[in-house]
């Protein structure tokens, strides 16, 4: 196994280790709502993320966009009090227009 395939398999095990030990916490600490815990995994999915790139380690472009819709969702349910399912369905709509409008300069009149 090459070097950064070690890297790869650390930073990996690190982040599901404190993805699973955010939940687990998340869960048995009744106080930390579901916006909380999804703003933590939010935090964690971007950490490893960060991790990855300080290590030359290529960084999975899904990983960022998880890390930062999770990290909006909650962020959404926290500031807005919209609960968390009206949060999620904000994120939903933002994603589509972001989709749309990033074809706009690729389009082409013939």
């Amino acid at each position: 196994m090459d070097s950064i395939q070690k890297k790869r398999q650390i930073i990996t095990t690190v982040g599901w280790s404190l993805l699973l030990i955010w939940w687990g916490v998340s869960i048995a600490i009744g106080p930390i709502t579901l916006a909380l815990s999804a703003i933590g995994t939010g935090l964690i999915f971007l950490g490893v993320a960060v991790a990855c790139a300080l290590l030359r380690v290529r960084v999975q472009g899904s990983t960022v966009v998880l890390g930062i819709v999770i990290l909006v969702w909650g962020a959404l349910d926290v500031t807005f009090n919209l609960g968390f399912w009206a949060s999620f369905a904000v994120v939903l709509i933002i994603l589509g227009l972001t989709q749309i409008v990033s074809l706009i300069p690729r389009l082409r009149i013939s």
